[in-house]
């Protein structure tokens, strides 16, 4: 298991510092490898925006055909720990089938 380390808390005052330092002067470029993350969250924030000024849109023809498609893709998982409708009781022993039963 690697163990995880806290940096003293001088070095992080001093890079909260830094961080600090660049926004009051205007360097808020974001990094090359953020961009993506950052364009996916401006597109997030302008259809909540659209939502909140205009409403939701009505369901296009497209829109339900996908949700259909996905109605039968989705398994129900079964709880074998608790139905005992899932448990052939003719394979369990006397003992186990009894410890079923007693529910």
């Amino acid at each position: 298991m690697k163990e995880k380390r806290l940096l003293p808390e001088a070095l992080r005052l001093k890079i909260i510092e830094a961080c600090v330092k660049r926004v009051e002067n205007g360097d808020t470029q974001v990094d090359a490898k953020y961009q993506s993350l950052l364009a996916e969250i401006e597109e997030e924030k302008a259809s909540e925006d659209f939502v909140v000024n205009h409403g939701v849109l009505q369901a296009q023809e497209g829109d339900v055909r996908d949700e259909v498609s996905l109605l039968n893709s989705i398994e129900e998982e079964i709880d074998f720990d608790h139905d005992e409708n899932e448990v052939c009781m003719n394979e369990l022993s006397p003992i186990m089938r009894a410890v079923y039963e007693e529910k």
